[in-house]
């Protein structure tokens, strides 16, 4: 039973929780805690599998959510597919512009070493919003995404 109940929890491939567990957090979160959400994915990652193989895009997906965990643990969710979840209480001393750089800094130090001897880099778009900014669990979403969205435009 406790296998079924841990494998419902935490994506498989990233060892991160799922969306299952980002959306509880996020319901047990809005209206009664400020926090930050986070939503960052890989970018070019159709390229990465397109151009190097399912195995590699495997590999890229595990390396970023390790570097996720270790800058925010237990409070990081692989949504699906390239998409990731932070979800980070504000307080004072939280700058999201600084965590935003570094969370790209620590993306952009991946590197994956091929057979051929080819490396490959990595990079990650970024966008985020405070839980106040929002009337719902749905809006602070989106306007997260449209963060997002903008700043892979850049």
């Amino acid at each position: 039973m406790s296998f079924f109940e841990r494998t419902s929890k935490i994506d498989f491939l990233t060892k991160i929780e799922n969306r299952y567990m980002f959306t509880a957090k996020l319901e047990q979160l809005f209206g009664k805690e400020l926090f930050y959400l986070f939503l960052l994915d890989l970018n070019h990652f159709k390229k990465i599998n397109d151009v190097y193989g399912h195995d590699i895009g495997d590999l890229a997906l595990k390396l970023f959510a390790e570097k996720l965990y270790e800058l925010y643990p237990d409070c990081c969710y692989r949504l699906g597919g390239d998409e990731f979840a932070i979800l980070i209480p504000s307080h004072s001393a939280f700058n999201p512009e600084f965590a935003s750089r570094e969370l790209k800094k620590t993306i952009a130090g991946i590197r994956v070493e091929l057979p051929n001897k080819e490396i490959i880099f990595f990079s990650t778009s970024i966008g985020y919003m405070r839980s106040d900014h929002a009337s719902s669990e749905e809006k602070l979403y989106r306007l997260a995404d449209k963060a997002l969205y903008a700043d892979k435009q850049t």
